[in-house]
């Protein structure tokens, strides 16, 4: 399942930054609801490995938590903190585009996009 989540990808080199995106799709699955999953983007070559932000993916009790902590503390605060690019309820079906930059490093122009779901 984690191979066929992306549906398309590009990297970009734009001076000093790289631009990554991504088309994302993930059919819904089971978490329990007081659980969490990530799923992490990683760019990675060799013994290079960069992880980029992630899909924080919550059961449904989880996930009204994680509302909760958004509208009291700030969805800025939280996804800096935390480094989450988008929060999700399992349950649902994802299908976004995931679009970030980067500091550019020599080491990037042979690196892959994997999917890590922890």
């Amino acid at each position: 399942m984690i191979s066929q989540i992306i549906q398309k990808d590009k990297l970009i080199k734009k001076g000093e930054y790289l631009h990554i995106d991504l088309q994302i799709k993930m059919p819904p699955f089971y978490i329990a609801e007081n659980e969490y999953m990530t799923l992490i983007p990683l760019l990675a070559v060799g013994e290079y490995k960069k992880e980029l932000p992630y899909f924080l993916i919550n059961g449904k009790s989880r996930h009204k938590g994680y509302k909760q902590m958004v509208r009291s503390i700030g969805k800025k605060t939280v996804t800096s903190i935390y480094n989450i690019y988008k929060a999700i309820n399992g349950s649902k079906p994802l299908n976004c585009t995931y679009s970030v930059q980067i500091e550019y490093e020599n080491w990037m122009d042979e690196a892959k996009i994997q999917m890590v779901l922890q």
